[in-house]
């Protein structure tokens, strides 16, 4: 009887263990870390125009009248700090507050949130 206990709680134990590598192995292949995971073309909810964010921590925003380029920085969890040169001044901006999941992405941009959808 002790020793089919001790074969149980052994087989519990492993079983166990397997679930817990299992959830882990998916959870770690599921996310990307923010600064892929932003990478991509997005286009703000009932807004035209798009920002995209290159793997070369490059960007482009265009809202059908003006684009503009410039480099991103990760410069914490949840923010972007964008610099734009444009004759020869270099402004900065900075994403705050970024969340993103799955195709969603919601920002701070100056104060003003905005929710975009990827395109690709």
């Amino acid at each position: 009887m002790k020793h089919r206990m001790l074969q149980n709680l052994g087989v519990l134990t492993l079983t166990c263990i397997a679930t817990a590598l299992t959830i882990s192995i998916l959870a770690l292949g599921c996310s990307k870390p923010p600064e892929e995971a932003i990478i991509g073309r997005w286009e703000e909810d009932g807004k035209p125009g798009f920002i995209e964010f290159f793997s070369d921590n490059t960007f482009l925003v265009a809202d059908g009248k003006t684009q503009f380029s410039g480099r991103w920085t990760k410069v914490g969890d949840r923010r972007i700090k964008a610099e734009v040169s444009v004759l020869g001044m270099t402004n900065a901006l900075v994403f705050d507050d970024i969340e993103i999941s799955g195709d969603k992405m919601s920002l701070v941009l100056d104060g003003s949130a905005g929710n975009f959808r990827r395109k690709r």
